[in-house]
């Protein structure tokens, strides 16, 4: 309308295809000129960030100097040749008989050693200076003892394996029925309790694997929370372990050339003792598994009072896999504190170096040179 200023041209539109792309207007300068107040808009400042209170579970799950977990980004091929871990889930190409990680073959390194000088310097003086030779009968006699020997504690070491594995699929089997149980058969209530009933089983389902993880740190005598594995899990639980949490006694500590060589050959003297992290605790530091079980038997009972499990057969269900789960550890435990008794593992070890002895004198009569590379193929 005529009598009336166009308006600028930053405020109108542009058509499609008509002058160049309209110009942004300052809404602060625009205000300005209509005596409008406006609050001034802040800045964000760069340097100023708000993160959240890092919680004991965080510490844990991000604290890689708490954590001796063996790092597979680090670790070659060649590592695992060696020294492991073993996956199941992979094809090996390498043949059973060289494959090293398993084998006692870097344990009988130093003893066949021993046996090849012994053997070499019985036949070099029953060639050169005395003839030491004597009947085989006692070949005979010896090796009887042996074999019985040997074949008793290859049968008992067989054994606890078998035992150990059936305790293992034991757990497996009851952590599926239990969990299976709890997730179907459990109700969820109307509302926010539902809610709640939910998050409940969810962290159920957690507690379950996090047993089976504790069991296993338990019996590799790792009696800490502060796993790779395991932190996330359990780390939020009010637990003897999560308050004997000691970062600089779980720090791994670098070995020597002569530990680490002394441990792979199997030399007692440069053995560690696997319960030393035990032992160097300054709290007490319970029982993780059963302290998991004690949770789930308290959901368990709360489930059952607040009629969300209410059925007679799931609830039997339910309690009698948490004691399926304490007779796992109980097993385990038998397994693992319940070796071969001292007495026979040094009779056993006495009569076979005798037997080793007195090969060499055994054989020269028959085998002369080849008594050294028979000596030591025995």
């Amino acid at each position: 309308m005529e009598g009336h200023s166009s308006p600028p041209a930053a405020d109108v539109p542009a058509q499609a295809g008509e002058g160049p792309a309209p110009v942004q207007a300052d809404i602060r300068s625009h205000a300005a000129h209509h005596d409008q107040g406006t609050v001034p808009e802040r800045e964000p400042s760069p340097g100023r960030r708000i993160t959240p209170r890092p919680t004991f579970l965080d510490n844990l799950a991000n604290s890689r100097d708490s954590q001796f977990m063996l790092d597979r980004r680090n670790s070659s091929e060649l590592d695992r040749y060696f020294h492991g871990p073993r996956d199941l889930d992979k094809h090996s190409k390498w043949p059973t008989f060289l494959r090293m990680h398993g084998s006692v073959l870097p344990k009988m390194i130093l003893p066949l050693c021993f046996v090849a000088v012994w053997a070499t310097l019985i036949t070099l003086i029953s060639r050169f200076v005395h003839r030491l030779g004597i009947n085989n009968i006692l070949l005979t006699v010896t090796g009887f003892v042996v074999g019985l020997a040997l074949s008793f504690r290859s049968s008992t070491a067989y054994e606890r394996w078998a035992d150990g594995r059936k305790y293992w699929s034991l757990l497996i089997q009851t952590s599926r029925n239990l969990a299976r149980t709890i997730w179907v058969n459990t109700k969820e209530r109307e509302g926010e309790l539902g809610k709640e009933d939910l998050l409940q089983k969810l962290t159920a389902m957690n507690l379950i694997l996090a047993f089976a993880v504790a069991l296993k740190h338990k019996l590799r005598f790792e009696p800490d929370i502060a796993y790779e594995d395991l932190a996330g899990l359990a780390g939020y639980l009010d637990t003897f372990a999560k308050d004997a949490h000691d970062r600089q006694r779980l720090q791994p500590q670098r070995k020597t050339l002569w530990k680490s060589t002394g441990e792979y050959l199997g030399i007692s003297f440069a053995e560690s003792n696997p319960r030393k992290l035990i032992k160097r605790s300054k709290k007490p530091l319970g029982h993780l598994p059963l302290e998991i079980l004690n949770h789930l038997s308290a959901y368990i009972d709360r489930c059952i009072a607040n009629e969300t499990l209410n059925v007679s057969l799931h609830q039997a269900q339910a309690i009698n896999g948490l004691a399926t789960l304490n007779e796992v550890v109980t097993g385990t435990e038998r397994v693992l504190d319940t070796p071969l008794p001292a007495a026979y593992s040094i009779a056993i070890s006495q009569i076979a170096w005798i037997y080793v002895m007195s090969l060499p004198f055994q054989l020269y009569n028959s085998l002369t040179w080849v008594t050294i590379p028979g000596s030591i193929s025995k």
